[in-house]
C-alpha cells in the first residue's frame, strides 16, 4: 500500500491505491452513455446544458490528445481550462465548463470506470459573486397596477401570474408547470414539482390565492391542464412568460423584470420577515442549506444575524 495517493493517470497506480478494478473505456463512448440517462430521466434543459459543456465543448478538446477515459489528466484539464479562458468567455461560463465535466467524471468514479476522478487535483476557476437585487416595494405596487391593466382576461392572468411568483418563490418551470389541482384553498398552499422532480408544498396567501380563483373564472376553455394560457389559448411557454414579465415591466417603468427577480425577491423578503434559514431552503426547494446561504449573500442579506434582545437584557431586567 502506497504511504500517498499515486498521481492521477498513472492507472496501475491507482488500481493499488484505491483497490478498485477499472474498466477501460472509450471517452467519447462514456459520455454517451452518461448523456443518454438524462435522455429518459432528466429535464431537456439539463441535457442541453451537458451537452454543450461536455460532449461539445470538453470532448472535442480531448478527442485530439486521448482516447481512453482513464488517460484524462489534472494537467490536461487545466489546459482545457486555459484554452476556455482564452476564449473569452464569461466567468460564468468558464466555472459550468469546469462543473459540468466534474460532474460526469464523479457518475464515472460511481460506474467503476475510473478509480479516481482527476478534477479532485484541478481548482475550480474563480468566478465573480454575481449582484442580484430584488424588487422594492413600490416596483412590485407598480406591476401590480399596470398588470390589471392588460386587455380582457389577460388582466386577471397577468395580475395573478405576478402574485404568485412573489409569493412562492417558483422558479418559472415550477410555475409553468402550475394546474388547477395543485392548489389546496383551504389551507392557502400550493405544489410545486421542482427539479429532480421533487415536490414540495409552499405557502400561497389569500390574496394570491383569490387572484388565481379570479383568473380562472375568465380563463378561456381549452384542453390543456397547464393553469396557464397564452392570448391564442395555447400552454404559456417560457419564451412567453418572460416577453409578457418584460413588457408590462416596460409599462410599469420598472427594469429588468425577469421570472426569476420574483425569486430573488422572495428569499430576500421572506428571510428578513421570518430569519428562518432551514425554512426558506425548504420554500426555495434547495438540496442544501450551503444553496440558500449563498443566494443570501449574493442578495446582500446577512443571515445568521438575530433581531432580539441579548440574555442579559431579560436576565437582569
Amino acid at each position: 500500500m502506497p504511504t500517498r495517493p499515486p498521481r492521477t493517470g498513472e492507472r496501475l497506480e491507482l488500481q493499488q491505491f484505491t483497490g478498485r478494478r477499472i474498466r477501460q473505456a472509450e471517452l467519447c463512448g462514456v459520455i454517451a452513455e452518461w448523456l443518454d440517462s438524462y435522455r429518459y430521466d432528466g429535464s431537456p434543459k439539463t441535457l442541453a446544458y451537458y451537452h454543450d459543456h461536455v460532449e461539445r465543448a470538453f470532448l472535442t478538446f480531448m478527442a485530439p490528445k486521448v482516447k481512453n477515459l482513464d488517460d484524462v489528466t489534472p494537467q490536461l484539464i487545466r489546459d482545457y481550462l486555459a484554452h476556455e479562458s482564452r476564449t473569452g468567455i464569461a466567468a460564468s461560463t468558464l466555472s459550468s465548463r469546469y462543473q459540468a465535466p466534474k460532474t460526469f467524471f464523479t457518475w464515472c468514479e460511481d460506474q467503476g470506470y475510473i478509480a479516481v476522478s482527476p478534477f479532485r487535483r484541478v481548482r475550480r476557476p474563480k468566478v465573480p459573486r454575481p449582484h442580484v437585487v430584488g424588487f422594492e416595494p413600490a416596483e412590485v405596487k407598480r406591476l401590480l397596477s399596470y398588470a390589471q391593466q392588460a386587455p380582457g382576461w389577460l388582466a386577471q392572468r397577468d395580475y395573478a401570474v405576478v402574485l404568485v411568483l412573489l409569493d412562492t418563490g417558483a422558479r418559472a418551470s415550477e410555475l409553468l408547470g402550475l394546474t388547477e389541482a395543485a392548489f389546496d384553498w383551504p389551507r392557502h398552499r400550493v405544489l410545486l414539482h421542482g427539479k429532480g422532480s421533487k415536490d414540495r408544498w409552499v405557502a400561497c396567501g389569500q390574496k394570491a390565492s383569490r387572484a388565481v380563483r379570479e383568473y380562472l373564472k375568465v380563463r378561456p376553455p381549452s384542453g390543456s391542464r397547464q393553469l396557464w394560457l397564452t392570448q391564442r389559448k395555447s400552454e404559456l411557454d417560457y419564451g412567453a412568460l418572460s416577453m409578457m414579465l418584460k413588457n408590462l415591466g416596460g409599462y410599469a417603468g420598472v427594469g429588468e423584470c425577469r421570472p426569476h427577480r420574483f425569486r430573488h425577491t422572495y428569499a430576500a423578503e421572506f428571510y428578513r420577515r421570518h430569519r428562518d434559514i432551514m425554512a426558506l431552503r425548504n420554500s426555495l426547494g434547495h438540496a442544501k442549506v450551503e444553496t440558500t446561504q449563498r443566494y443570501l449573500v449574493s442578495l446582500g442579506v446577512e443571515y445568521g444575524v438575530a433581531e432580539y434582545a441579548s440574555p442579559g437584557e431579560w436576565l437582569a431586567s
